[in-house]
């Protein structure tokens, strides 16, 4: 084989290598951000419920207190 035919396999694999390495930056950088929304997710998910169980806490509450007032 030419010089020249192992120098431009060389680049093209160079290339071709550059371009994989560039995907997978890109992957792994959308890979964190997809975590950091999850976990921001997860978090709003957690606030969600505790604010449902003190709505549902208040909700029985007020219902014992009503009941309470009717056969008062």
């Amino acid at each position: 084989m030419s010089r020249f035919i192992l120098a431009w396999k060389m680049a093209s694999e160079i290339k071709r290598y550059d371009e994989l390495k560039n995907q997978i930056e890109e992957l792994e950088k959308r890979l964190k951000e997809l975590r950091d929304k999850i976990l921001e997710l997860e978090n709003e998910r957690i606030k969600l419920q505790r604010e449902v169980a003190e709505l549902t806490a208040l909700r029985e509450s007020m219902r014992r207190e009503l009941t309470v007032h009717k056969e008062g």
